[in-house]
């Protein structure tokens, strides 16, 4: 089975500016992905390429040696608000021609997400080979709020819950459901074949991530994470 380990890394961040190269508790955010991403290559047998505008996200993981470099991001892929799966197309795409196959499966990690284990990731990919008519499968964790108990939707000046129409009485009694968190993402060869835009599929599994996710959008995510970190309280989830 060909497979292709990707990230996706811009130089620019409007919530903070630099993020996918500042520096986390020592190290730039973007090289925790790298570091992964060549152990899971190494136990899939399987390639790595980034997408990037930056020459100062590639400088960061230069170093590592696996990872392909050579593609650049072109300027319509390269803004904030781009479908991410297009911009995993793309590179799919021009890795397969320039290495003259084509790949099964894409392993998408998340920058801006890095808590995830290498045993987590073969584990989700096995869940995702093990089942044929799945497209895809990606992280999640146990919501914080049940739109069935305590979140609200807007209508007008009226607020009303959005899912079940307000019956589910207590929060124990709620679905169960899960949050987006963001970290990774996988995909077969058909999910691109369909043409789709975003990761929801008709056929997409789900993998849950017991541990708390990180998803980076401002300072103060950041900070909390690398206290965390030099409390040592993410060992065996963060190295």
């Amino acid at each position: 089975m060909n497979t292709l380990i990707t990230i996706c890394a811009r130089g620019g961040s409007k919530g903070l500016p630099g993020k996918n190269y500042k520096k986390l508790n020592g190290k730039p955010l973007v090289t925790y992905s790298g570091e992964q991403a060549v152990q899971l290559a190494d136990r899939l047998g399987a390639d790595i390429a980034v997408s990037t505008d930056s020459d100062i996200i590639k400088n960061c993981i230069s170093y590592l040696g696996q990872i392909d470099l050579e593609y650049v991001r072109p300027d319509d892929l390269s803004g904030s608000s781009v479908s991410k799966v297009l911009t995993i197309k793309a590179l799919k795409e021009w890795k397969e021609k320039k290495e003259n196959k084509e790949y099964d499966v894409v392993i998408d990690l998340d920058v801006v997400a890095p808590l995830r284990t290498i045993d987590e990731l073969v584990d989700c990919f096995n869940k995702l080979n093990s089942n044929a008519e799945a497209l895809n499968i990606f992280s999640v964790s146990e919501a914080k709020k049940n739109p069935y108990f305590n979140m609200i939707e807007m209508n007008g000046d009226f607020g009303h819950i959005p899912c079940g129409g307000g019956k589910v009485i207590s929060r124990q009694t709620a679905p169960e459901v899960y949050e987006l968190n963001g970290s990774f993402y996988m995909y077969r060869k058909s999910f691109f074949d369909q043409g789709l835009t975003t990761p929801y599929a008709e056929k997409t599994m789900v993998y849950k991530v017991d541990h708390h996710c990180f998803d980076i959008d401002d300072p103060i995510d950041f900070d909390w994470l690398e206290f965390l970190m030099k409390r040592g309280e993410l060992k065996g989830i963060l190295e």
